[in-house]
């Protein structure tokens, strides 16, 4: 999975091509994997040196047989050699940092729907669900469906509903009358 280049190593890791799709759009290609990123922590996180023993597993799991592109991340020598991390991710470590970049892409659909329906009011949701998909160049029917992408909005909106609410102390509003006097 890894190959040595001028300074660097390159790894691939299985992921689904929308994913690949957002996270090249947004990181570049190749991903450059440092501590100074939240994707970079991440994905160093679940570096190894230990090498998977039992490959029928990799073949036997429904989720990671859904990863169908990979997405290819550079990593400094100096890193590998300074903070003793390997080149091996496990299936298991595979699926749990798709879940992660899948957890980030959906975030960043809503937000971006919301941004774009606040710039312009006249803008639908199934139109900024739209634009989202032309940015990063997703083809919706092909790499994922547009209920797919709907239903990802959706749901993620319902984590977001209450959490205005959550930062202000109960029996006071949110805007102090005294500001205004």
């Amino acid at each position: 999975m890894a190959s040595s280049t001028f300074k660097f190593y390159t790894i691939n890791i299985p992921t689904k091509s929308y994913l690949k799709k957002y996270l090249v759009g947004k990181y570049g290609h190749p991903i450059i994997l440092n501590y100074s990123t939240l994707i970079g922590s991440t994905v160093l996180a679940f570096l190894s040196k230990k090498i998977p023993t039992d490959t029928s597993d990799w073949k036997k799991d429904i989720r990671y047989r859904s990863f169908t592109d990979e997405i290819w991340f550079k990593i400094a020598a100096s890193q590998v050699q300074s903070y003793h991390h390997g080149m091996n991710i496990t299936q298991q470590q595979v699926i749990v940092i798709n879940r992660h970049f899948e957890n980030e892409f959906e975030e960043y659909l809503f937000h971006f729907c919301n941004y774009q329906i606040a710039k312009n009011t006249r803008t639908t949701r199934k139109r900024s669900i739209e634009l989202f998909a032309e940015t990063f160049n997703i083809e919706i029917d092909l790499d994922v469906t547009f209920e797919c992408l709907k239903k990802s909005d959706y749901r993620t909106g319902l984590k977001f509903k209450n959490i205005s609410d959550a930062f202000v102390p109960q029996k006071q509003s949110a805007i102090q009358p005294t500001l205004f006097q």
